[in-house]
């Protein structure tokens, strides 16, 4: 079932779709000038709608279990005009497309379920990076890993706090 969210919707169902689709593997298809591109091989993290000098935009942030960062923006949309899913009552949703106008700009594609391994990978790196950022003193590994499973939960901080 194809189904169009309001402009008003739009904050809520990115951070809905955020939570239930974190570390799920994803092709990234977009379209523009002069050329389109595929991308495979990554982790969806979130999506987030900002707005800068008055012009909203649309960040898709992502993981690769082999890159050693965190997560990064893979995409950022300028100027959004309708956000668009492919949903099954079984399965949720399938796809979002973000398109401008008449004009598709980015295709997500949900490939299947969250990886726990991408999940547990990118938890184990921010840890890391917080330990690190405590100045290497051990003893505090649990607290480090309790941090940065609340951080993925309000995975906004991670870009706040420069992990992303």
């Amino acid at each position: 079932m194809i189904k169009r969210y309001k402009k008003e919707d739009w904050d809520k169902f990115l951070n809905i779709l955020s939570q239930s689709n974190r570390f799920c593997p994803i092709t990234l298809e977009e379209t523009g000038e002069p050329e389109s591109r595929v991308q495979e091989g990554l982790h969806f993290i979130g999506a987030l709608l900002g707005e800068e000098n008055d012009a909203r935009h649309l960040d898709i942030y992502v993981c690769k279990p082999q890159d050693a960062r965190v997560g990064f923006l893979i995409t950022s949309i300028s100027s959004p005009q309708s956000l668009t899913t492919n949903e099954t009552s079984k399965e949720g949703i399938r796809s979002l497309t973000v398109s401008h106008g008449k004009q598709q700009k980015c295709r997500i594609r949900f490939e299947g379920p969250p990886s726990s391994e991408v999940r547990r990978e990118s938890i184990a790196k921010v840890a890391y990076c917080l330990y690190e950022r405590r100045g290497g003193i051990g003893g505090s590994e649990f607290q480090d890993w309790g941090d940065a499973e609340r951080l993925f939960s309000d995975w906004e901080r991670l870009i706040e706090q420069k992990f992303m």
